[in-house]
C-alpha cells in the first residue's frame, strides 16, 4: 500500500447536523463511497466544537441551519481553533450570499443537500 494510500484511508470526518436521520445518511453515504471513517456527530454548533476538541477530526462537514449556534458561527469558530481542518457546508439553503458569509468564515466548500455525489468530490479533494 502506498502512504498516500494509507493516509487517505486514516482520514476521519466529523458530521454535524441536528437531524438524526440526515447525518446517519450522510455518514452510510460517506463510509460506503470513500475510504474516510466518520468519528463523531454533532447536534449542532456548540456540540461541534466541544467534539472537534476531543476527536480531532481531519475534516467537518456541517449543516448551516440549527440550533444553539448555526453553521456559519460554528465554521467561524471551528476556523480560529483549527484552522488546518476543512469545513465543507452541506445545506439545503441555496444562496449566493450564504456562500459568500461562508466562505469568509473561513468554509473551504458550500455543497447543497441535494448534490451528493458533489460532497464527496469536495471530501476527496480537500482530504488529499
Amino acid at each position: 500500500m502506498s502512504a498516500r494510500f494509507e493516509q487517505l484511508i486514516s482520514r476521519n470526518i466529523l458530521i454535524v447536523d441536528d437531524s438524526l436521520p440526515a447525518r446517519k445518511l450522510l455518514r452510510s453515504f460517506v463510509e460506503s463511497r470513500t475510504s474516510f471513517e466518520v468519528c463523531g456527530e454533532a447536534v449542532n454548533g456548540l456540540d461541534a466544537i466541544e467534539k472537534a476538541r476531543t476527536l480531532h477530526p481531519d475534516l467537518i462537514v456541517m449543516d448551516f441551519s440549527m440550533p444553539a449556534m448555526n453553521g456559519l458561527e460554528a465554521g467561524s469558530v471551528l476556523k480560529a481553533m483549527l484552522p488546518e481542518v476543512p469545513v465543507v457546508m452541506y445545506t439545503a439553503h441555496d444562496s449566493a450570499a450564504m456562500k459568500v458569509q461562508a466562505l469568509a468564515a473561513g468554509i473551504r466548500a458550500v455543497v447543497q443537500k441535494h448534490d451528493i455525489d458533489g460532497l464527496v468530490g469536495h471530501l476527496i479533494e480537500l482530504l488529499e
